[in-house]
């Protein structure tokens, strides 16, 4: 039986997430709160010494970090398939680099905007890291073949 080890609100676990339900896989989801600092503790750090979620359970197998997940997923359930076919190199390379994208380019900065909008007006940062976060979302994603580039919203 596969067991997911989650913070529900963390965008790498819904990326788990989205592809076990892709998959049709039935999982059970053990919540752990960051607000309570439960990845800290010593039965979560022992699933993963880094004290990060997502962490994935399956029989004897643990694994840690949202891609290398999904991975582990595709090769051990690969029906039905969430990247394109190995005999497809550029596309599954083309797959990865928008994942990478994601992951490090576009959902920081969208967490940071997201966590600023969220404060009420007088307590945001006054340093405006909320226009500096929204510059570079819209920097990152606008490039005109499709392919987001690592860095180009960098202030």
């Amino acid at each position: 039986m596969i067991k997911l080890y989650d913070f529900l609100s963390c965008p790498y676990g819904q990326k788990v997430r989205i592809v076990l339900a892709e998959k049709s896989l039935t999982y059970d989801l053990v919540a752990v709160d960051l607000t309570q600092h439960e990845n800290r503790k010593p039965e979560f750090l022992r699933l993963n010494p880094f004290g990060r979620v997502p962490v994935l359970v399956d029989d004897d197998t643990t694994v840690y970090d949202s891609t290398i997940i999904n991975e582990y997923l595709e090769d051990e359930y690969p029906e039905p398939p969430v990247l394109p076919p190995i005999g497809s190199s550029a596309m599954r390379a083309r797959a990865r680099l928008f994942e990478d994208f994601a992951d490090t380019s576009f959902t920081p900065p969208v967490g940071q905007l997201i966590a600023e909008a969220s404060k009420p007006e007088g307590e945001r940062d006054p340093n405006r890291r909320i226009v500096r976060s929204c510059r570079k979302v819209a920097v990152s994603t606008n490039n005109r073949d499709g392919v987001p580039s690592k860095g180009q919203g960098s202030c």
